[in-house]
């Protein structure tokens, strides 16, 4: 009996001494011939592009690292014309940062005169004075302000009409005092600013010079997207939806909305 108590605690230590000698950065278990293996303290590695976009994380900075606040860019003045950017950027709480797509950022303005568009290009309108404009950028959670001041440019300079060939209207046919026809977007008028009054959408704002990708800010609408082959077909931009324009009726506008199969009034 002594011997075989003997025989069973060297067998013991034998295999306590098994455990202690192991990796201890490793860990290995197996049942019906499956085996488990994970690492202990695992490094960290951020990648990112050119572009200042992070990429890949693994390891610890894969969860630890967190956003913190928005960073928006935009130029501290601005003329009508100007090819000018809004841009914005998460800033992270390891210091690093990344720049964010123009359709992760939304974008309010406090003036008209000032407008950020769905590509992230400023579209500039004429003011009378020299004004000061808010533009507040929201993403990710996080929202932030920036001010951007608009200089008018000289009184001979703001008048608007369509040039025979170039432009969204191209073939705009002139009506007189001001008034223009085109074949596919209808009769408006041209006046100062930019913005032009439709006979049936009334104030407008376009954006572009492109007859095939053209861009429209309405006061209620906000950006819509059309061309000369869809139109009255719009997109609207803030909640992606189609809507096809029908017709005023007295005050009103009617729109039909392909999501909800109904006509919106307003």
């Amino acid at each position: 009996m002594k011997s075989v108590r003997v025989l069973f605690f060297s067998a013991l230590l034998a295999l306590s001494s098994s455990f202690l000698l192991a990796d201890p950065a490793a860990a290995t278990s197996s049942a019906e011939g499956i085996v488990n293996q994970a690492a202990i303290g695992q490094t960290s590695h951020v990648a990112g592009d050119t572009s200042g976009r992070i990429r890949n994380a693994t390891g610890t900075a894969a969860s630890l690292v967190e956003p913190t606040k928005l960073l928006p860019r935009a130029p501290v003045k601005a003329q009508p014309g100007d090819n000018a950017e809004a841009s914005a950027a998460l800033a992270f709480d390891d210091g690093t940062f990344t720049r964010l797509s123009p359709d992760e950022i939304t974008w309010v303005s406090d003036n008209e005169v000032l407008q950020v568009g769905p590509d992230g290009m400023l579209d500039v309108g004429q003011a009378s004075d020299r004004v000061r404009v808010r533009l507040t950028a929201t993403a990710d959670g996080f929202s932030a302000e920036l001010m951007v001041r608009v200089d008018p440019l000289p009184e001979d300079e703001t008048a608007y009409e369509p040039q025979p060939g170039k432009g969204p209207w191209p073939h705009a046919a002139s009506l007189g005092n001001g008034w223009f026809h085109s074949s596919w977007f209808g009769s408006f008028h041209a006046g100062k600013h930019k913005w032009l009054f439709h006979d049936g959408l009334g104030w407008v704002y376009p954006s572009g010079n492109n007859p095939d990708s053209l861009w429209i800010w309405d006061r209620k609408q906000e950006w819509l997207w059309t061309n000369r082959q869809i139109y009255p077909q719009l997109f609207r931009h803030r909640d992606q939806t189609w809507l096809y324009y029908v017709v005023p009726v007295k005050t009103k506008r009617l729109f039909f909305n392909y999501s909800t199969n109904q006509i919106e009034f307003e």
